[in-house]
């Protein structure tokens, strides 16, 4: 759902989430407050513009210097890097203060 990206940080973590996975193409840096975000692309140009943001960089499979499976073990390695305590970028730099609920209609 593009736009509603701390509600759906938010659900997520309610719901039990522990660690999410977010990938972006343009570059939402946002972290969250309640469970550590992966932040991932595949855009080289996001990644050049602001990998002090991004975690981690999939732009390799498309340009065709790694497979599917290669990217997948680098990220499932940073997956459990990050579930067993490393911060990730947001964390560092302090992005991930912000929580939202998403609603629809009226509110009391």
């Amino acid at each position: 759902m593009p736009g509603h990206g701390f509600e759906n940080l938010t659900g997520l973590a309610a719901a039990g989430a522990v660690v999410h996975l977010f990938t972006t193409g343009l570059g939402a840096p946002e972290g969250h407050p309640i469970m550590p975000v992966i932040k991932l692309t595949g855009n080289i140009n996001t990644w050049n513009k602001l990998n002090t943001h991004m975690d981690f960089n999939v732009s390799s499979i498309i340009d065709g210097t790694e497979t599917i499976e290669e990217a997948g073990r680098r990220l499932f390695e940073e997956l459990v890097k990050v579930a067993s305590g490393k911060l990730t970028k947001a964390e560092v730099l302090r992005y991930d203060e912000s929580m939202e609920i998403l609603t629809y209609g009226p509110v009391i």
